[in-house]
Formats: C-alpha cells, sequence, structure tokens
C-alpha cells in the first residue's frame, strides 16, 4: 500500500487546528468539501500520529448519519496510530503502532495489499517518513492567506527533499488543490511513465 498525506495550509504553511478560523473555514466551497471527501473515501486505512489522533477522534467519533458524507468512512477504516506512549485507544479500529522502531514498522504495513494510507497532519510523522523514503504522494490544499504565526508542516531545517508536481487544480477563493510525488518514489516514477507512454 501507497502512504499518501493529506495536509491543508496557508501559503506560507500554517497548518495546525487552532487557527482554523484565521484561514481555513473562510475559504469552504463544494469544490473543497469534494476534494477533502474523494480523498477520505478513496483510502483503505487511516495512519497517524498521536497528537493528530487525539484531535480526530472525539470528533469523528461522536458522529453517526455519515456526516461530511465522510463520517462513516473514518469511523469503519482500520486507523494506525503510531505513539511513543501508549495512548487509551477510544475510536473504533484502531490499531497502536509503538514507535520504537517506526520505520521499520511502516514499511511492513506498506506490503499490505490495497491502495493507500491516508496521512491526515501529522507533521512530525510526516518529517520521519518522508527522510526515510515512506512517502508516496503529497495532496495539498494551500490557502491563499500568509497567517505569519502558527506551526508550520515542513519544519525548520528540514533536509532537502525534491518533489515533483504531478497535479494542480484552482478550487474557488484561489484555494490550489496541488499534489506531489517525492523524485525517485513508486508514484512518481508510474506517473512519468504514463506521461511518456501518452506522448508516444
Amino acid at each position: 500500500m501507497r502512504i499518501v498525506v493529506q495536509a491543508w495550509m496557508t501559503l506560507d504553511g500554517v497548518f495546525d487546528a487552532s487557527t482554523f478560523g484565521e484561514w481555513f473555514n473562510n475559504y469552504h466551497s463544494d469544490e473543497r468539501a469534494a476534494h477533502i471527501q474523494d480523498n477520505v473515501l478513496g483510502c483503505d486505512a487511516l495512519l497517524m500520529g498521536a497528537n493528530t489522533y487525539r484531535t480526530l477522534a472525539p470528533y469523528w467519533s461522536s458522529l453517526r448519519n455519515n456526516e461530511m458524507g465522510i463520517a462513516d468512512k473514518m469511523n469503519a477504516a482500520p486507523k494506525y496510530l503510531v505513539s511513543k506512549s501508549s495512548p487509551e485507544l477510544t475510536w473504533d479500529n484502531t490499531r497502536p503502532v509503538v514507535a520504537d522502531n517506526i520505520v521499520a514498522q511502516v514499511t511492513q504495513l506498506k506490503r499490505e495489499s490495497g491502495g493507500y494510507f491516508l496521512l491526515p497532519g501529522s507533521a512530525m510523522l510526516v518529517d520521519e517518513l518522508l527522510d526515510a523514503h515512506l512517502i508516496d504522494e503529497f495532496r495539498l490544499l494551500v490557502h491563499p492567506v500568509v497567517l505569519g504565526y502558527g506551526q508550520r508542516f515542513f519544519s525548520q531545517g528540514k533536509t532537502v527533499s525534491e518533489l515533483r508536481l504531478d497535479s494542480s487544480e484552482t478550487l474557488p477563493f484561489g484555494v490550489l488543490a496541488l499534489t506531489y510525488s517525492p523524485v525517485g518514489s513508486t508514484a512518481a516514477t508510474a506517473r512519468l511513465r504514463e506521461k511518456n507512454a501518452e506522448g508516444d
């Protein structure tokens, strides 16, 4: 299975939910909602770090009427929680991934058959998996706001990682839906082959 990162952010890379009222909420559109919905409904499982789990679990687990068209999928999908502690597993279908050796365990998970793990947010986990060349795709929603403060998705001093732009779409209000693959990843190689075949 591939690992697909889903992240929503400002133009200067701020992504934390505590600032949503400053940039995310004001840019809602049916097209943006459909884009998010497609990413969730298309995944086979969720992979996340402890902070993201603590944010998402109480909200989604309380919903019972398939709110936003994805609540049923969020609750029913297998969820893999990567944590260095032993947090309480309050969300149905959650399986712990003890973080003693994240790279080895996630590498093993990727050997499972299926389409993709959706990795929402979880910047610290993304950092570690990107350094280990385990990320196959980034699906970013970039909002036309420079916030100037807040937690940024990619940490300062991050090791350089070259990405290939696979697709881009402009949504209402100037929101960009961008899909990137790390250069050399399976996804990037497959897309390059597809483009070359189309040109033949």
